[in-house]
C-alpha cells in the first residue's frame, strides 16, 4: 500500500511540475471543446448534434468518450475538472497495470524498484506522454488504458501460470466491443489481437481446431459489434463511418505513407530518440533466442508486447499520420514499448554485462536518463523555455475560441445570433449560443461528403473546405475578429503572407473569389450601446437585415 502512494505521489508531480512549466490550461485543446459541445448536447437530451436543431453528425472520433463525458454533465457544468480528474485515474491504473507487468517478470524486490524508477523516469523525460493523455482532455489517456489492459490480458497466462488462457479471453471478450467505441485504429487492433491469441495457443500446442473454436467468441463478438455499431450509424446519422472518416479520406496511398515516415521520423527526431534504442534491444533480443533456442514465459511476453508495439508504430504509415505537435497517435503506445524495453533488458543482461552495470545503482541510472533526455531535439529542457514545440499553442486556440464566443453572445445580445462559418471548431462552438458553420467539415456533413478538389499540400484532415457548398450554405459572418481601434487595423485577408498562411490554404482563398464578393461584404459592425467593433466577412443578407438602431456599419477600405 505505501509503495502504491509513493508511486501516486511520485506521478502526481510529474503531472504537476509539467503543467506548471508548460503553463497549461485546463480548458483542453480545441479538438476536445469540439467534444465538450456533443456531450452537452448529448446531455441536455438534444441528441448527437454539433448545433441545437442542426443535422446529427458524428464529428468526434469516440463515441465511448462522448457518452462518459455526457454522463458527467449530467452532474456538473464544469465538464474540464471532471475529465481531468478521470484522466488522472487512468493514469494511475495504467502505470500500475505496467509496473505489475514489470514486477512479475523480474527477480528481487531491490532491482524492480531501479527498472521502476527508470520507467517512470522515461515518461517523464520524453516529451508528450502526460500532454495527451491527461491534459487534452481527448480520449488519450483513455485508449491508452485500453491498450496497456488488453496487452496485459493477452500475457496474464505466462504472469500467473493458475490463471488459464479462458479467463483472460473472457476479459478480452467484455473489452473488444469498448475499444472498438474508442479508436477508429481499433479495427485493425483488435483483429491482431485475436490472432496473437490464436498463436499463443498454437505455440501452447493446442491443435488448430481448438485454438480456433477458442477464438471464435472473440470474433463474433467482434463482427457482430462492428454491425450494431454501423446499423445505428446508419439509422441515426445516414451513413456508415464517423464524418470524420470523410473528412480525412484519400486515395492517395502512397501520399499517406510518405506523411507517415515523415510523421515517424519527426516523433523519433524531435521528441522521443529512444524508439531507436527499443529496435535495437529487439534485434538483440532476437539474438540472443537464436543462440539459445530456449523460450521461457518472459521471452513469450516480450513477443506479444513487441508486437503491440510495432504495429502501433506502423498505423500512422496508413492514416497519413497527423498534425499535432509531440505525436498523439504514438504516445498510448509508449508505455507497453518502455515495458516491452525493460523486459528484453532483464531476459538479455546475462550475456551483456554493461547492462547489469547500469542498473546496479540508482546514480547510473539517473545518469542514463539525464544523458537519454538530451538526445531530442525538441528535448524537455528546451521545451520549459520554449514552449512553441509543445501543444500549449492548442489549448491557447481553444480559450481563444470560447473569449471570442463569449464576445460574440453579448455583442449580438437581445438580437437574432448570426450564424458563424469558422476553421477552428471547438472553443467558438462550445460557448456561441448561435447556428455555427464548421467549414472545414468535421462538424458540417455537406462539406465532408464532397470529397473533390482536395489539394494535397495541405494537412491532412484540413482538406475538405468546398466553396461552392460555403455558398450555397451561406453562414452569416466569416473571417471575422473584434478590435477596438480600426485606424490602424489590417484587414486580415490583406495581411503579409496571409496568402500562404495555413488559414489562407484551407479556405482556399475564397476572400478572392468574384462570386463569394458578391454575395459578402468585409465590414466594419458596431454595436452603438457597447461601442465594441466586430471585422468580419458579412453576407449582404444579413447586412441589409441587421437592425441600424443598434449597429452601424462601415465598409473596410
Amino acid at each position: 500500500m505505501k509503495n502504491k502512494l509513493f508511486l501516486t505521489a511520485i506521478v502526481m508531480g510529474c503531472v504537476l511540475s509539467i503543467s506548471y512549466l508548460y503553463n497549461f490550461n485546463f480548458t483542453g485543446i480545441d479538438d476536445a471543446n469540439i467534444y465538450f459541445v456533443y456531450m452537452k448536447h448529448l446531455a441536455n437530451r438534444n441528441g448527437l448534434v454539433y448545433n441545437i436543431g442542426g443535422e446529427k453528425v458524428e464529428g468526434f472520433t469516440s463515441i465511448l468518450w462522448t457518452l462518459i463525458g455526457a454522463s458527467i454533465f449530467k452532474f456538473t457544468n464544469n465538464i474540464e475538472i471532471g475529465l481531468l480528474i478521470l484522466n488522472l485515474f487512468i493514469l494511475a491504473f495504467s502505470l500500475f497495470i505496467s509496473i505489475k507487468i514489470i514486477q512479475t517478470f523480474n527477480v528481487g524486490k531491490f532491482e524492480i524498484k531501479k527498472y521502476i524508477f527508470f520507467f517512470i523516469g522515461l515518461l517523464y523525460i520524453f516529451p508528450g506522454f502526460y500532454d495527451w493523455t491527461v491534459f487534452s482532455l481527448l480520449e488519450t489517456g483513455l485508449w491508452t488504458f485500453e491498450l496497456i489492459l488488453m496487452s496485459f490480458l493477452l500475457i496474464l497466462p505466462y504472469i500467473n501460470p493458475t490463471i488459464y488462457f479462458n479467463k483472460s479471453s473472457k476479459w478480452m471478450l467484455f473489452l473488444l466491443p469498448l475499444l472498438l467505441i474508442t479508436r477508429p485504429e481499433s479495427l485493425l487492433l483488435c483483429l491482431i489481437f485475436i490472432f496473437i491469441r490464436f498463436v499463443q495457443l498454437l505455440i501452447e500446442k493446442e491443435k488448430f481446431s481448438v485454438a480456433f473454436i477458442h477464438v471464435l467468441p472473440m470474433i463474433i463478438c467482434y463482427f457482430l459489434t462492428l454491425i450494431i455499431l454501423t446499423t445505428w450509424r446508419i439509422y441515426y446519422f445516414g451513413y456508415p463511418l464517423p464524418n470524420t472518416y470523410y473528412v480525412k479520406i484519400s486515395n492517395d496511398v502512397f501520399s499517406n505513407i510518405n506523411e507517415g515516415f515523415i510523421y515517424f521520423f519527426k516523433f523519433i527526431i524531435r521528441y522521443n530518440p529512444f524508439i531507436f534504442l527499443f529496435f535495437i534491444s529487439i534485434v538483440a533480443c532476437f539474438r540472443y533466442f537464436l543462440n539459445n533456442k530456449k523460450v521461457n514465459n518472459r521471452l513469450k511476453a516480450i513477443f506479444v508486447l513487441a508486437i503491440i508495439s510495432i504495429v502501433g508504430l506502423g498505423i500512422p504509415f496508413y492514416t497519413g499520420g497527423d498534425h499535432f505537435r509531440m505525436a498523439r497517435f504514438y504516445q498510448p503506445y509508449v508505455p507497453i514499448i518502455y515495458v516491452c524495453f525493460i523486459l528484453i533488458i532483464e531476459e538479455i543482461s546475462e550475456k551483456y554485462n554493461f547492462l547489469q552495470k547500469i542498473f546496479s545503482s540508482y546514480f547510473r541510472i539517473c545518469f542514463c536518463l539525464i544523458f537519454l533526455s538530451l538526445l531530442p531535439t525538441k528535448n524537455i529542457y528546451s521545451l520549459f523555455f520554449n514552449k512553441k514545440h509543445t501543444i500549449a499553442i492548442e489549448f491557447e486556440i481553444a480559450k481563444a475560441g470560447r473569449k471570442i464566443g463569449n464576445e460574440l453572445n453579448y455583442f449580438f445580445n437581445n438580437t437574432t445570433k448570426p450564424s458563424i462559418a469558422i476553421i477552428t471548431a471547438g472553443g467558438i462552438a462550445y460557448t456561441y449560443n448561435g447556428y455555427v458553420n464548421d467549414v472545414l467539415g468535421l462538424n458540417n456533413v455537406e462539406v465532408a461528403h464532397s470529397t473533390s478538389n482536395r489539394p494535397k499540400n495541405i494537412l491532412n484532415g484540413h482538406r475538405a473546405f468546398n466553396k461552392n457548398v460555403f455558398l450555397k450554405q451561406k453562414p452569416d459572418l466569416f473571417l471575422f475578429e473584434f478590435t477596438k481601434d480600426t485606424s490602424n487595423y489590417i484587414p486580415i485577408t490583406k495581411r503579409e503572407n496571409f496568402d500562404s498562411s495555413f488559414g489562407g490554404k484551407v479556405i482556399k482563398h475564397i476572400y478572392k473569389d468574384s462570386t463569394f464578393l458578391n454575395e459578402y461584404s468585409n465590414v466594419y459592425i458596431k454595436n452603438k450601446e457597447s461601442n465594441k467593433i466586430l471585422i468580419a466577412f458579412a453576407s449582404n443578407t444579413f447586412l441589409n437585415n441587421l437592425d441600424k438602431n443598434k449597429y452601424e456599419i462601415t465598409l473596410v477600405n
